[in-house]
């Protein structure tokens, strides 16, 4: 992941996939845009998803019955990796807005901002150690949709198509 400071000099940490040792494909579909399926819910079935997740074809999948779910049921556990992916997808919006924000205030100089250098300087330094947090909220809300998901699927790896139908399922 990238860090800021406030020269805007970007620097690189390790992954939270990295560290944990989740596979690049469940990771790169974790941190796919909500709407890469078209938002089709009818153009997919469960039927590869299925395959992997016994009992996932018998599920009321509504928002009601996954809330009201006991934890530890395949229902719970779809809530619990629905809520977490939806945190996750909250967090990497948030830190698009503070990097787009940093960058507006690096393309700029004091003098067309009306503030002086050393104010300028902290406003940058301000909105660099913005993005920062909100980087490590997202790492952290990675971590936690990983290992929701994770505990939904048992630890066995999806395919990208029963992602994709796990995904349309959840309203993802």
């Amino acid at each position: 992941m990238r860090f800021l400071n406030s020269s805007g000099h970007a620097g690189f940490t390790a992954l939270p996939a990295q560290i944990i040792g989740i596979s690049a494909v469940c990771f790169a579909l974790l941190i796919a845009p909500t709407s890469a399926y078209g938002g089709d819910l009818n153009r997919l079935s469960r039927a590869t998803l299925a395959e992997t997740m016994a009992g996932i074809e018998d599920v009321d999948a509504s928002e009601a019955n996954l809330a009201n779910a006991a934890p530890d049921s395949l229902e719970g556990k779809l809530y619990a990796y629905q809520q977490a992916r939806r945190v996750l997808e909250s967090a990497v919006a948030a830190q698009n807005m503070a990097l787009e924000h940093f960058e507006d205030l690096a393309a700029m100089t004091a003098s067309q901002v009306g503030l002086t250098r050393r104010q300028f300087h902290a406003r940058k330094d301000d909105a660099a150690n913005a993005y920062n947090a909100l980087q490590q909220g997202a790492e952290a809300a990675q971590i936690v949709a990983q290992a929701a998901l994770e505990n939904l699927c048992d630890k066995v790896a999806l395919s990208n198509d029963a992602m994709m139908e796990l995904h349309a399922m959840l309203g993802l």
